[in-house]
């Protein structure tokens, strides 16, 4: 595939994911820990399920069906699901809230880049 010139070095993805995943656990037990509702619980490990689900379709999309235009349009939905965890998040514990933006903010670059790739690549007229 044709790559555009500010991909990320590649040593870059593995420290970012690392450091996403972290975070993301970080923010699983301290929501966890904070929930207070009735059937918050279950939502709670719903909506990181289904992020954990999108993320998994995202790479098989990209690396292993090589298909970045399936993929651009799955990677709508897999950053809808961080934003959604997020603003669920919030009103139980900000900061796990908060721990969640870097994930948003780096699959918002991964989508620009796939957007790219496609383009690069005539996926997209």
């Amino acid at each position: 595939l044709k790559m555009p010139s500010w991909q990320p070095p590649g040593a870059a993805f593995g420290i970012v994911w690392s450091t996403i995943y972290v975070l993301t656990t970080i923010s699983a037990v301290l929501a966890w820990r904070d929930v207070s509702k009735p059937g918050e619980g279950r939502k709670l490990i719903g909506l990181f399920l289904l992020n954990c689900v999108l993320n998994l379709m995202w790479s098989f999309l990209f690396f292993k069906l090589q298909r970045p235009d399936f993929a651009m349009i799955q990677v709508i939905f897999f950053w809808l699901s961080i934003l959604a965890l997020i603003l669920f998040i919030w009103p139980i514990n900000k900061i796990a809230s908060i721990l969640l933006w870097p994930y948003l903010i780096w699959v918002t670059i991964a989508s620009a880049l796939n957007l790219s790739i496609v383009q690069l690549n005539g996926y997209l007229p």
